[in-house]
């Protein structure tokens, strides 16, 4: 889906470690794209675009620790889970662009994105079911924020998968936001709340993308021996608005969202890690950054490319005649 083969063009690159290399590229394709997603927004080009700043090693760390059968359900913050799932680009950006093109999902098993808060829960549920009964050495992974777990749906599904014993992971995005609402005012103390299920439940700093491989990883294991759902609750910050129709300066401070940044962006943490630890230069990693830059841009001009030809507003809404 991208336009070179990644992981062949990052071995061209000097560097201590091809996986972590790869890490990088994943993190900062997603940067990338958030970026880009948000000029797009400006020209008119994207209707709305939810970031994931802040929360980049959450969705790439659980992207690169799932395998190929497992089945990932997304809400609507996951493009760098996706985007290594077999996701294009261009499909992410044609979706937040309003172009009813025939959804790409991961692998042809994963699911699509889901706005309606809460409602993708359920459909783990019925994912779960199938690899159960199939018997299959595979999980569901269901994504969602802090803001669903106050919907009726989250319940129900969890319920339902602690009674049955189903193969699911519910991978809690804990960005301390429900849109606009904070956490302290839409929900009490999640562990707590939790805790009365028959369920595993683990928290963590997800602001450490090999923390993050490391849990997701250790949680399958967990549910595939098991037989029992499990539940992370994944701390990030949200270093940016809901989405880009979202003013933020009207509830955020400045001053906490300026000492977030500086102390809890993803990509800087795992920058400085690679740099201190594992002898990155600044040149190997600028090279990985550009090799980024290049697979967003090529994939914004084919969106470009996919906006100029729509001749028909109606085109993939009804079924064709034939």
């Amino acid at each position: 889906m991208l336009d070179h083969d990644v992981h062949r063009s990052l071995q061209d690159i000097h560097t201590p470690s091809a996986t972590y290399s790869k890490l990088y590229y994943w993190l900062t394709l997603t940067k990338e794209l958030d970026q880009r997603a948000v000029q797009l927004h400006g020209q008119g080009l994207i209707s709305t675009f939810p970031s994931s700043a802040g929360q980049e090693a959450l969705f790439v760390g659980t992207g690169f620790a799932m395998d190929y059968d497992d089945i990932y359900i997304p809400y609507y913050r996951d493009h760098g889970a996706m985007v290594q799932r077999d996701v294009s680009l261009d499909a992410i950006l044609s979706y937040w662009g309003g172009l009813q093109l025939p959804a790409e999902c991961g692998y042809g098993h994963d699911y699509p994105f889901c706005v309606p808060i809460a409602s993708q829960t359920t459909h783990a549920v019925g994912a779960a079911f199938t690899l159960h009964y199939r018997k299959d050495a595979a999980i569901v992974v269901c994504s969602l924020g802090d803001g669903a777990t106050s919907k009726g749906d989250f319940y129900e599904a969890l319920n339902y998968c602690c009674l049955h014993g189903l193969p699911v992971l519910f991978n809690i995005n804990v960005n301390k936001w429900a849109i606009s609402t904070p956490i302290a005012q839409q929900t009490c103390n999640l562990y707590d709340k939790l805790s009365g299920f028959d369920c595993d439940i683990v928290q963590l700093e997800s602001h450490d993308i090999i923390s993050v491989i490391d849990s997701v990883t250790q949680a399958k294991q967990s549910i595939l021996q098991n037989a029992r759902p499990y539940i992370i609750l994944h701390h990030t910050h949200r270093l940016s608005p809901h989405t880009t129709s979202d003013d933020a300066t009207r509830y955020i401070d400045p001053a906490t969202l300026a000492h977030q940044k500086v102390h809890f962006d993803p990509i800087h943490c795992f920058r400085n890690i690679l740099q201190d630890a594992y002898g990155y230069s600044d040149e190997s990693l600028e090279d990985i950054e550009a090799l980024a830059c290049f697979d967003v841009a090529k994939a914004v001009d084919r969106f470009k490319t996919k906006v100029e030809n729509v001749t028909d507003l109606k085109e993939f809404v009804y079924a064709s005649d034939s």
